[in-house]
């Protein structure tokens, strides 16, 4: 081709070379160009990317007809659609894009190198590169400085190395070859390729250092939304640890006066023998004391439990194991009968093993307590999906449906007894851990409570 048959290539291409941020434009540009018949005309090109860090040749993308079938329909539709090289750059589209380099995923894989054994062997791919200077390889099947891998991917005698390269770093190389039509590759190609490359080789520059740039902002947006998750993380933990303190704080204001007042009248009853009027006064006092040292008791025990806590591998099952043989004259004087149905392949959760038998306290008083005349009381273990599952089933009454709903709200208790804040105390923990807990009843055959935790507790 003479040289001004190469000048529609280099004029449709400029605006893109000139004007593009977007490295995938300015490639697929480039290499529209290199392959179009009304300009340098080869049949294919391929550009693999220099990746510094990784020390690799990286196949990037490829144009060209992937066999003779298709090079003879394609250049049948552009020669009857009248299309020119302007029309197709033009044409540009990210899902043009992928869908050209999809098609030579495989030859592009096998295209990607490392630097060093290339230089070992003393590659055109390298010698090209690092001399600046295209390189035209003849022989190439027979050459023992062609890698295998390209000799596998071209499968031709005969092809071009272009260096994409500028004063302050090396960008790739451009292989062209001619694989249908078995034209030679002239001299005087290779010369204008490397003209053409150069202006390739700043655009391509110009637009790896936005990608750089891009992905550093990036980087940094991303680092600076976790930094504000973790602020807020910080802040919420310092308004719990005020809450908590203040809560200390009041408990320990409460609690003085009503043992002040407990003694006083417990001293004071004496001073009334049974049958006094005033006596039935002074006992309801005493009573009401207790109830309130009672619940103070468990609100106390309540932000103990949700405190930061150590955590590490736990064995639920062992763990249950252990509460069971704990419990045994507890249920003994209970009439209850305990049996455990627990998976042995059960694996072991990060957790606060301390806190979670504060679950299971909670929720094993609660069913032995609704088994007034004694029962069976059944603690399986198992797993659904991603997360471990304790359910833990009594035989007892059950729970009427208009209370279901209400029965983990604090202070809610339908015994006489009790401040209401076990089933409520017991729901905080375990959601602390990132698990629920579900319940089902049926109105004389009892209640299942389930216990879902995730095998990672995000500790």
């Amino acid at each position: 081709m003479e040289a001004e048959g190469y000048l529609p290539a280099l004029h449709a291409v400029t605006e893109v070379l000139e004007l593009s941020l977007d490295l995938d434009q300015i490639i697929y540009s480039t290499l529209t160009a290199i392959t179009a018949g009304e300009s340098f005309g080869f049949n294919r090109a391929f550009f693999l990317l220099v990746e510094p860090r990784k020390g690799r040749l990286r196949g990037y993308f490829a144009m060209g007809p992937a066999s003779r079938e298709e090079a003879a329909r394609v250049w049948e539709e552009l020669g009857r659609r009248g299309e020119t090289v302007d029309d197709l750059i033009r044409k540009y589209s990210p899902t043009l894009f992928e869908r050209e380099k999809e098609k030579f995923r495989t030859e592009l894989d096998l295209l990607t190198f490392d630097v060093e054994e290339l230089r070992r062997q003393g590659s055109p791919l390298i010698t090209s590169i690092e001399n600046k200077k295209a390189v035209l390889v003849r022989d190439a099947l027979s050459r023992e400085d062609v890698h295998p891998r390209l000799k596998e991917v071209l499968n031709v005698s005969e092809f071009a190395v272009v260096p994409l390269v500028n004063p302050k770093r090396e960008v790739g190389v451009i292989i062209v070859d001619n694989f249908i039509t078995g034209e030679e590759i002239r001299d005087g190609d290779i010369v204008a390729l490397e003209t053409f490359a150069r202006g390739a080789s700043l655009a391509i520059s110009r637009a790896l250092l936005v990608r750089k740039l891009e992905e550093k902002v990036r980087k940094l947006e991303e680092s600076q939304r976790k930094i504000r998750e973790y602020q807020k993380t910080i802040i919420e933990m310092e308004k719990k640890a005020t809450r908590g303190e203040l809560m200390h704080h009041l408990i320990h204001e409460l609690k003085n006066p009503l043992v002040v007042i407990g003694g006083i009248v417990n001293a004071l009853l004496d001073d009334f023998p049974e049958g006094s009027p005033q006596r039935p006064y002074m006992k309801a006092v005493v009573e009401e004391v207790r109830k309130l040292e009672g619940l103070l008791r468990e609100v106390v025990n309540g932000i103990r439990n949700l405190s930061p806590a150590d955590v590490a591998p736990v064995d639920l099952n062992g763990l249950i194991i252990e509460k069971a043989s704990e419990l045994k004259s507890y249920f003994d004087a209970r009439s209850v009968d305990c049996r455990l149905e627990l998976d042995g392949a059960l694996p072991h959760l990060t957790l606060s093993p301390a806190q979670f038998n504060c679950v299971l306290d909670y929720l094993i008083g609660n069913a032995v307590e609704a088994m007034e005349g004694g029962g069976k009381l059944e603690i399986k273990t198992g797993m659904e999906g991603d997360e471990a599952v304790v359910c833990i089933k009594d035989n007892g009454p059950g729970i009427p449906a208009d209370i279901r709903d209400r029965i983990f709200e604090p202070f809610f208790s339908t015994k006489g007894e009790g401040t209401g804040l076990g089933l409520y105390n017991a729901l905080q923990i375990v959601r602390s851990m990132g698990g629920s807990i579900e319940v089902e009843s049926e109105i004389g055959k009892g209640t299942l409570f389930r216990i879902k935790l995730p095998l990672d507790q995000g500790v």
